[in-house]
């Protein structure tokens, strides 16, 4: 071979490990930012689900938790009574009346507003995507449904009467945004 075809060959070399690294380049680029990429989302759902146990914990101490232990223990103790007015075809007139009087008569209005406003937070949380959606509702799903239901003529008497027909809305909400 002749020195020109020598140099020739060089030149051509260069220019392809020059196409070569640029390409790599490339790819190490897109790879490294999707990993990047990758790892941010990560990062953003482990503070998602961060935030969302800080509300598991607020459910679990006072004085949330008391609050919530009251109510139950007062619709436990009136078991029998509601499961009477299941059995009666049709019963929505009673079993509202059964509500709105329990919650009088037991004292347990402030707790139920206190538990409303509570899942009202839970629910502008994960609303918002501060909190991840799937946790909250894996820990709180049943329970805010349960609550909903059981709570309902109460929320809706509070409507009439204060003349405020978004009282609760984020609670059904909430409800409405459950997986079935």
């Amino acid at each position: 071979m002749k020195l020109k075809d020598w140099k020739t060959v060089a030149e051509d070399w260069k220019a392809f490990i020059e196409v070569v690294g640029t390409i790599l380049g490339w790819l190490a680029l897109l790879f490294g930012g999707g990993f990047a990429i990758c790892q941010y989302l990560e990062k953003n759902k482990a503070d998602r689900i961060k935030e969302s146990l800080v509300f598991v914990e607020r459910f679990q101490k006072a004085p949330i938790y008391d609050k919530w232990e009251r109510i139950a223990s007062t619709w436990r103790n009136h078991e029998e009574e509601m499961n009477d007015l299941l059995k009666i075809p049709g019963v929505t007139e009673q079993w509202n009346s059964f509500v709105l009087t329990t919650i009088k008569e037991e004292q347990i209005e402030g707790d139920v507003f206190a538990i409303i406003d509570f899942f009202r937070l839970v629910h502008v949380c994960a609303r918002s995507e501060i909190c991840d959606a799937d946790t909250i509702n894996e820990f709180f799903g049943s329970e805010v449904r349960t609550f909903f239901r059981l709570h309902y003529p109460f929320i809706s008497y509070n409507r009439e009467t204060r003349k405020n027909p978004s009282h609760a809305k984020e609670l059904e909400e909430f409800v409405a945004s459950l997986p079935r």
